[in-house]
């Protein structure tokens, strides 16, 4: 009898604790941010091929409801990632986990350029202006937040540099 009530212990201890984690994900999925547009509006984009060309610099439309991918998607042809980071032009593919929701951009497609990363020695970086320098946005396009007159850099890099 005392075998069987040392081993309900340790299984209680980690019943509850898996119980509180998963309460957790929840709580902080409920409560996380949702970036989208609030109002119609611009923001202005410049994007900049593997040889440091700029190949696209405007201002670009969003509504309200817009997603930051959604921006993208409406104005350019877009090539995002599968399950597997493999390309696939209908970006049919979310990515949908505690670390990451939404869509992986490999390729975009404007009228006159195409930049397309292999995710294994190129990949798209994203950029946020803040008011002096580009940094580096921290969220993936489905969720990076925006609002009139925010601008963004697109940069196709190489791995390493």
């Amino acid at each position: 009898m005392q075998n069987v009530l040392w081993l309900k212990k340790p299984i209680m201890k980690f019943i509850i604790s898996l119980g509180v984690v998963l309460l957790g994900i929840v709580v902080i999925r409920l409560i996380s941010e949702n970036h989208r547009a609030e109002a119609d509006g611009t923001i202005h984009l410049t994007i900049i091929d593997i040889e440091g060309q700029t190949v696209f610099d405007e201002d670009i439309p969003f509504y309200q409801g817009d997603s930051f991918y959604d921006v993208l998607d409406r104005t350019f042809d877009l090539t995002c990632a599968t399950a597997t980071y493999q390309q696939d032009d209908t970006c049919a593919y979310t990515f949908n986990s505690f670390a990451y929701q939404g869509k992986v951009i490999l390729g975009i497609k404007g009228n006159d350029f195409e930049l397309l990363s292999d995710w294994s020695t190129t990949f798209l970086s994203f950029y946020i202006y803040d008011g002096s320098d580009y940094r580096l946005s921290t969220f993936g396009p489905s969720n990076i937040p925006f609002q009139q007159g925010d601008q963004f850099m697109i940069r196709h890099d190489e791995v390493g540099e």
